[in-house]
C-alpha cells in the first residue's frame, strides 16, 4: 500500500477544473480528430497505394460538401461508394464510417431513411467492420427503443447485438465511438429482455473483451441500471460503489455517481446511511458507509489486466480501481503523470484526473481528490 498520509497532490486543481469546462469542446472536436487519425492511419497502412489515397481524399472532400448542401442521401452514397470499392483499406473505412455517423446523428432526421442506412450497413458491409458495427448498433437501438418504424423488441435487440459481436470477433472496433456501443446496447437489451442479473453477467463478459469500457460513463450507467433491475438492494449498492470508484473526475460524472450511491444506500441501509455518506464527502472524520461494501466482482483481475494490454494506461488504471487494487492504480497514474510532463495541457489534465480518481477510490470521498 502507498503512504496515504505523505502522498499529496500538487496544487494543480485549477487545471482539473479547467478540464471540466473543456469537455464539451473536446466532444465537438472528437469527430474531426478521428477523421484526421483515420487519414493518417490510412496513409501508413496503404503506403504507396496512391489510388486508395486519392479516392479517400476525394470522398472526404465531397461528403461534407453534399452534407452542407443538405443532400444527405447523396453524401452517404459517396461514402458507401468508397467502401464498396475499397473494403480492405483499413482505417480509411473507419474514416468513412465516422463521416456517415456524423450525418446520421446530426442531420438525417427522417427515421425511415436512417433505418435504411443502418440496414444497408448491416446486411451489405460486413467486410467493413466499422461501418457494419455502425449499422448493427443502429438496428439494435431501434429494436431496443421501438424507433425507426420498428416494434420494440429487446430480445431481438440482444440477438442482433450478439450476432454482430460474434460475426466481427476480433475485428470489432475497440473504441467508444464505433464498437463499444454494441456491448453497452447488449447490456441494456438483456436488462429488458431477461433481468438485471443477465445484464450484469453480460457486462462482465464485455469488460473482459474490452476493459477500457470501465472508463466510459455510458457503460457505468448501463451497469447501474442493470443492478437496479435485479431488485436486490445489496447488488445495487455494490454496483453503485463500483461506479463511484470508476467514475471520471469530472463534475457531471462525480455528481451522477454520488446520486447513485445515495439512492442505493437508501434502498439497502436506509436514509441515515445516505445522510452519513453525504456528510463524509466533506468531513474526513465521518466514516463512509461505503467502506465495508464489496465491489461487484467483474472477473479475474489478472485476465482483465491482460486484456487491457500494456499500452493502455487509462484501461489499466480502471482495471486496478475496479478490482480494488488502488495502490497499483496510483502507481500507474503516477507514471502517467510523469510521462505527461512537457506534453499538451490536456494530457496533464487527464493524468491529474486519474490521480484524483485514485484518491476518490481510496478515501471514498472527494476531499483530497479535489
Amino acid at each position: 500500500m502507498w503512504d496515504t498520509d505523505t502522498f499529496r497532490l500538487p496544487d494543480w486543481r485549477l487545471i482539473v477544473r479547467a478540464s471540466w469546462r473543456r469537455q464539451r469542446l473536446a466532444r465537438l472536436l472528437l469527430s474531426k480528430l478521428l477523421l484526421l487519425s483515420a487519414a493518417m492511419g490510412c496513409w501508413a497502412a496503404q503506403g504507396p497505394g496512391q489510388e486508395v489515397q486519392k479516392a479517400y481524399k476525394a470522398a472526404r472532400e465531397r461528403v461534407p460538401q453534399l452534407q452542407k448542401a443538405g443532400q444527405f442521401g447523396d453524401a452517404i452514397g459517396v461514402a458507401e461508394g468508397f467502401l464498396r470499392q475499397h473494403l480492405d483499406s483499413g482505417t480509411c473505412c473507419r474514416g468513412m464510417a465516422v463521416l456517415v455517423e456524423g450525418i446520421l446523428s446530426r442531420d438525417l432526421t427522417d427515421l425511415q431513411k436512417r433505418h435504411e442506412v443502418y440496414d444497408r450497413a448491416f446486411t451489405q458491409f460486413d467486410s467493413a467492420p466499422e461501418y457494419y458495427a455502425l449499422g448493427a448498433a443502429g438496428l439494435v437501438r431501434e429494436c431496443l427503443w421501438g424507433t425507426g418504424g420498428q416494434a420494440r423488441d429487446p430480445a431481438k435487440a440482444a440477438q442482433l447485438a450478439d450476432e454482430a459481436i460474434d460475426k466481427l470477433g476480433d475485428r470489432l472496433p475497440r473504441d467508444y465511438y464505433l464498437g463499444f456501443n454494441l456491448y453497452l446496447l447488449k447490456v441494456h437489451a438483456l436488462r429488458y429482455a431477461k433481468d438485471g442479473q443477465a445484464a450484469l453477467a453480460a457486462a462482465s463478459d464485455c469488460v473482459l473483451l474490452a476493459p477500457a469500457m470501465l472508463g466510459n460513463k455510458d457503460f457505468l450507467k448501463a451497469l447501474y441500471e442493470a443492478a437496479r433491475f435485479t431488485k436486490d438492494p445489496h447488488t445495487q449498492l455494490s454496483v453503485a460503489k463500483l461506479c463511484y470508484v470508476l467514475s471520471d473526475f469530472t463534475e457531471a460524472e462525480v455528481n451522477q455517481a454520488t446520486e447513485w450511491v445515495s439512492a442505493a444506500l437508501v434502498a439497502a441501509q436506509g436514509p441515515g446511511a445516505a445522510l452519513q455518506f453525504a456528510k463524509s464527502q466533506d468531513d474526513p472524520e465521518t466514516a463512509s458507509p461505503l467502506k465495508e461494501v464489496p465491489l461487484l466482482e467483474l472477473g479475474d483481475p489478472d485476465k482483465l489486466l491482460e486484456a487491457a494490454g500494456a499500452g493502455d494506461r487509462d484501461a489499466r488504471i480502471s482495471v486496478f480501481l475496479g478490482t480494488g487494487q488502488t495502490a497499483k492504480a496510483l502507481t500507474e497514474a503516477t507514471e502517467q503523470m510523469r510521462q505527461s510532463a512537457g506534453a499538451a495541457p490536456q494530457y496533464l489534465a487527464d493524468a491529474l484526473r486519474n490521480l484524483a480518481r485514485c484518491f476518490k477510490a481510496h478515501d471514498l470521498n472527494l476531499i483530497r481528490a479535489n
